[in-house]
């Protein structure tokens, strides 16, 4: 399972390297073919990988509902990743977060969330896609809008970003 494009590959994480992330960092950077920065991955996707491994441990269907590498293909490097929060829930409805390293232009960006999300409508079982960012990230409001999606709704310095498959708002 993965997602190619011009320039970028994106594949869920496997179990073995969710685990060398936190048990084996140092021997993993060593060996891996594929640049992994010293910031990658971020804090909140550190904090996901506990629950992300038990989740695989538990059942091999979570496989490709957690957390996805973004590769720059040239660079060989990770630029950053997506964390679905679960497989679709009974309505559809998926729930994804994204961090990609600001120093790549937004056209990476957009090329990385525009086949993400055409995987993401390929799936059957998918009928919305929700996620949040934080007001101030312009950058981020300005791929959503791009991409389609449609503000739902603010809570404090949040704002809830959906898309439906079937063109429902």
């Amino acid at each position: 399972m993965e997602i190619l494009t011009e320039r970028l590959l994106v594949i869920p994480c496997s179990l073995d390297i969710a685990k060398s992330l936190i048990i084996h960092r140092k021997e993993l950077e060593e060996r891996s073919p594929i640049v992994i920065p010293p910031v990658w991955p971020s804090s909140l996707t550190q904090g996901l990988l506990p629950l992300y491994i038990e989740r695989l441990e538990k059942s091999r269907e979570a496989y490709g509902w957690g957390l996805w590498l973004i590769i720059h293909a040239a660079e060989k490097k990770i630029i950053g990743d997506f964390y679905i929060a679960d497989k679709p829930d009974r309505d559809g409805k998926v729930e994804f977060s994204c961090q990609i390293n600001p120093s790549y232009p937004e056209q990476i960006a957009f090329e990385a969330l525009n086949m993400f999300f055409s995987w993401l409508s390929s799936q059957n079982q998918v009928k919305t896609v929700q996620t949040e960012c934080r007001i101030e990230n312009e950058d981020m409001i300005h791929l959503l809008h791009k991409l389609g999606f449609i503000c739902r709704k603010r809570e404090d310095y949040y704002l809830l970003w959906q898309i439906c498959k079937n063109g429902d708002v």
